[in-house]
């Protein structure tokens, strides 16, 4: 290991910066969407972002009710039962995730074929500052 990247390790403990740790992490650790647009476009916010957006399987998901249909989608209100990321932990080197979450669930029409387009209204809510806990599943 470099000394530039062990200043930078050192750097991510402190401050969580260091873009390299990242997007080690981000690769070894969260499960793929199975879409290569939408897994760059979550990769691209975890790497570049201090928000933890990530594709949350449909499984860890618990006592999902339907709540309204709109244009582009069917809206349901679920309890993610694994929760949001909220830390590394760098004893384990894994990342510490929050209690069980209750969420807003967005059920695209044509997820599986999702374009850049489509994803253009998260890319708006992360622009902006509307990051908290957000997950995508499809």
């Amino acid at each position: 290991m470099s000394n530039s990247h062990r200043h930078m390790e050192y750097k991510c403990n402190i401050y969580r910066t260091c873009k390299i740790c990242k997007e080690k992490r981000v690769n070894s650790i969260f499960p793929s969407s199975e879409n290569k647009i939408v897994d760059d476009f979550i990769k691209s916010t975890q790497i570049n972002g201090n928000v933890i957006m990530e594709f949350v399987p449909y499984d860890k998901f618990k006592y999902v009710k339907f709540i309204a249909e709109g244009g582009f989608s069917k809206i349901y209100r679920a309890n993610w039962i694994d929760g949001p990321v909220i830390g590394w932990n760098h004893k384990e080197q894994k990342y510490i995730r929050g209690r069980h979450k209750l969420v807003a669930l967005k059920d695209l029409y044509d997820s599986e074929n999702i374009s850049s387009k489509q994803l253009n209204e998260l890319k708006i809510y992360y622009s902006y500052g509307l990051k908290e806990d957000i997950g995508l599943a499809l």
